[in-house]
This record gives C-alpha cells, structure tokens and sequence, in this order.
C-alpha cells in the first residue's frame, strides 16, 4: 500500500526523473513510512558522508564490537541497581549510537516535524532517578 500523507512524507522511496534540458525536468516522487530504527540508522549515513572510508574504522567498527558485547539490558548505573523501563542495552547508549541518534533527531523534527521518542533513542546518557531497593 502506498503512503498518502504527502503533508508529512517520512523517506522518498522512489525518484523518477524525465527531461530533456537541464534544469528543466518532471520528477515523480513516491513516499513510505518509516520506523525510529529506520530514522535512526538513517543517522549513521550523516557520519558515513562526512568521513568517508575512515567511517568504517572510527564509527562502523566500534558500533559493531558494542552491539556484539551488549548481551543484558541495563540493570545498573554506577554500581546501583535501576529501573530500565525502556529495557535499554549498554550498546543503546554507546556514544556512536547517541550521535546517530541525536543526527537522526535533528533532521527529522526539522524537515518532517515528527517528535522523537527521546526515551528509546536518547541522546545523551539517561539519567536514572529511580534506584530499586
């Protein structure tokens, strides 16, 4: 099913050009929605343009080893125990993953108006208020 909402397009799927002279052109534009987790791997991109190859290296690598050693959702913050309501795992607040995040926030709230579920997809570390006994 195709997305409707031209008001708020979420991602161009599709772009179709025709022309015969520069600038002049017809473009057809299709939309779809999108997910937070599309929105917020669509952040990493900003840093995979501005580096270049050395992304691979400096971001794409280091993400990968914290998502391989984040096996537990956070039961603890400096040494007590907590709520983690949001179950977030160590590698959600991996600093590679806030800045994709708070990238992913910037654009989006600015060019699509959507509010950004800042409690799934922070971007800072969390501060947990709420020690259990």
């Amino acid at each position: 099913m195709a997305y409707e909402n031209t008001d708020k397009p979420y991602a161009i799927t599709e772009l179709t050009t025709e022309s015969t002279a520069v600038p002049v052109r017809e473009q057809e534009v299709s939309y779809t929605t999108v997910t937070y987790m599309y929105m917020h791997e669509y952040g990493h991109s900003f840093d995979s343009k501005r580096f270049g190859p050395m992304y691979l290296f400096g971001i794409g690598l280091p993400s990968l080893a914290s998502a391989y050693k984040s096996k537990k959702p956070i039961r603890e913050w400096n040494g007590k125990p907590v709520s983690n309501p949001y179950n977030l795992y160590p590698h959600d607040i991996y600093w590679t993953e806030l800045r994709a995040n708070s990238k992913a926030k910037e654009y989006f709230e600015k060019y699509y108006d959507i509010d950004w579920e800042k409690d799934i997809y922070p971007q800072g570390y969390p501060t947990y208020n709420s020690v259990q006994p």
